[in-house]
C-alpha cells in the first residue's frame, strides 16, 4: 500500500499512517463504519470501493450515519 493514497470519493490525496508505518492513522480517531455504507457511498461516485477514503470524507459519513454530531 503507498503510503499517499487518493480518496476515491473526493479524489483528494492523504497520507496514511500505517502505510507510512506508523501505529496511528487519521481514520482512527473516528468511529468504525461498516464497510457495506462505506462501499455504498463509494459507489455513487464511480470509485474504487477498496481503497480508502480521505479523513474529510469518512467525517462526513461518520455524520450521515449518525455515528459522531459534530
Amino acid at each position: 500500500m503507498s503510503t499517499v493514497q487518493t480518496c476515491p470519493k473526493c479524489r483528494t490525496t492523504f497520507t496514511c499512517g500505517i502505510a507510512k508505518g506508523q501505529s496511528h492513522c487519521l481514520c482512527m480517531d473516528l468511529p468504525i463504519i461498516p464497510k457495506a455504507i462505506i462501499s455504498q457511498e463509494i459507489s455513487k461516485t464511480g470509485g474504487d470501493s477498496e481503497g480508502c477514503l480521505c479523513p474529510a470524507c469518512l467525517k462526513e459519513l461518520a455524520k450521515a450515519a449518525k455515528l459522531i454530531t459534530d
